[in-house]
């Protein structure tokens, strides 16, 4: 393919295509030069509408990468990422409020998603946010916080950080070698403001979420945080992502390692976070002779999380408290709920179980169901530990 014309054509097909987006020149302009290229081994040649095709491939790819938040970066980082990472993607507000810490960090909040239960937040810590430093020698410190064989530390203690190799390898290597990590850090769960401060007694715990390093050093990550029952509803909630300093020192010596933490100053990055639109509470009860259950959940755009209380009869305890001898063979007690709808199974939408506790007596299910999108005559359906499902005794969400 040698005629002007159609390089012509095809370095418009690019421009125009591209347009907006930062390129690279040199790489599309080696991308034409092969493309059009006589080789006198090819019996073949490239097409116009093959390379027009090749171009769309690779600019859908871009403008696809391109478009993605942080939720949906993080959904694809890894095969056993939360697979609700995508549509978090879709229906989180866009934040991008960055703070720069007096040591050249930057802390960045990207995506939030308040469904009126919990809220959700997307971040990144770019810069150094980890620094090592190897010294020679004891580090001189009065007090420690802990004391461990060295064998036995280094077969128990790892991290998936990046400075953690090389930091084992320098102290393992010498008689008496000290180490010291400084590093900025994220508190696990939210804060709820008050005033120009967060409100150390309002605290949003943590229920999901991930943090890795990246390739640059950098942090990325998220938090799926519940909201404290009285302020469950709120139309809108002013919380805080807040920011620690800290430093860690290790001491190899005498086949011993010492080590020492200090956390050092906090300050948050408040944000506001409004109740997304078409997130709302559902609830339901089912009665039977020997057993009570109530539901208390909340269906957003992402999934359908919550709670189911059981009050049961005591013939069942011994089947949630394995503190003793555990239940008997034959005690066909409810191990868990199904998410039905229509009367009928939801398809993937999993059997919901995220733990469960008791409180006063009574069981806590901790539930958290994919619905696809269906929000239509949904029920939990309980499924017993012998018998499986039953769905006559199903408690209806309204």
């Amino acid at each position: 393919m040698n005629d002007r014309k159609d390089q012509e054509r095809i370095r418009q097909a690019i421009d125009h295509t591209l347009a907006g987006m930062q390129g690279d020149p040199w790489l599309a302009g080696k991308i034409l030069r092969d493309a059009t290229e006589e080789k006198p081994i090819m019996k073949r040649k490239l097409t116009f509408g093959l390379i027009m095709a090749i171009i769309l491939i690779l600019t859908l790819g871009t403008a696809l990468a391109a478009s993605l938040g942080l939720f949906g970066q993080l959904g694809q980082r890894h095969e056993w990422s939360d697979a609700r990472l995508p549509d978090l993607d879709q229906v989180s507000d866009t934040v991008n409020l960055s703070y720069t810490t007096a040591g050249g960090n930057t802390v960045t909040i990207h995506q939030a998603y308040y469904d009126g239960a919990r809220v959700f937040v997307s971040y990144s810590i770019e810069g150094n946010p980890i620094k090592l430093t190897l010294n020679e020698g004891r580090a001189g410190l009065e007090r420690w916080h802990s004391e461990t064989p060295a064998a036995e530390f280094w077969d128990s203690t790892g991290s998936e950080y990046s400075y953690w190799q090389p930091m084992r390898e320098w102290l393992t290597s010498g008689t008496e070698r000290n180490a010291v990590v400084e590093s900025l850090s994220a508190h696990d769960g939210l804060f709820l403001m008050k005033g120009d401060w967060f409100d150390p007694d309002i605290y949003l715990d943590i229920y999901y979420g991930d943090s890795e390093e990246t390739a640059d050093g950098s942090i990325v990550g998220w938090k799926e945080c519940h909201v404290p029952e009285e302020l469950q509803g709120a139309e809108e909630l002013n919380v805080a992502l807040v920011i620690f300093g800290s430093t860690s020192v290790y001491e190899h010596a005498d086949q011993t390692v010492r080590t020492f933490y200090q956390r050092e100053q906090e300050f948050p990055i408040p944000f506001t976070v409004k109740k997304a639109n078409d997130s709302r509470p559902m609830s339901g009860q089912f009665e039977a002779s020997d057993y009570q259950t109530q539901a208390q959940m909340t269906w957003s755009r992402i999934d359908l999380s919550g709670t189911v209380t059981l009050a049961c009869p005591g013939a069942w305890l011994p089947y949630y408290d394995w503190s003793g001898d555990g239940p008997d063979d034959a005690l066909d007690a409810i191990d868990g709920f199904r998410l039905y709808s229509d009367g009928k199974p939801l398809e993937n939408s999993g059997r919901g179980e995220e733990g469960m506790s008791w409180e006063d007596g009574k069981i806590i299910f901790h539930l958290l169901y994919r619905h696809g999108g269906v929000d239509r005559a949904l029920s939990l359906v309980p499924v017993y530990r012998l018998t499986g499902e039953h769905p006559d005794e199903g408690l209806p969400l309204r």
